[in-house]
């Protein structure tokens, strides 16, 4: 689940080895699929398409994020 790819993300931050970029990044696309409204997981998924190099998908993932985020909701 979530705590999963949260782990994900920061090991394919830590080793920068393009199978656990590849790990992390299928892992949120199944849980984005599933739940595409959670800013969070938007979010890692920019960090995720960062560190593979996908710039206009990391800069598409965190605009979603910043859309999606609570605050940016109410107006604050």
């Amino acid at each position: 689940g979530r705590e999963r790819a949260r782990l994900l993300v920061a090991r394919a931050d830590a080793t920068r080895a393009p199978a656990h970029v590849d790990e992390a990044r299928a892992a949120l696309d199944r849980l984005l699929a599933r739940d595409p409204v959670d800013s969070t997981l938007w979010a890692w998924a920019s960090v995720a398409a960062a560190l593979d190099g996908d710039d206009a998908a990391a800069a598409e993932a965190l605009a979603r994020a910043e859309h999606l985020r609570p605050e940016s909701r109410d107006g604050t």
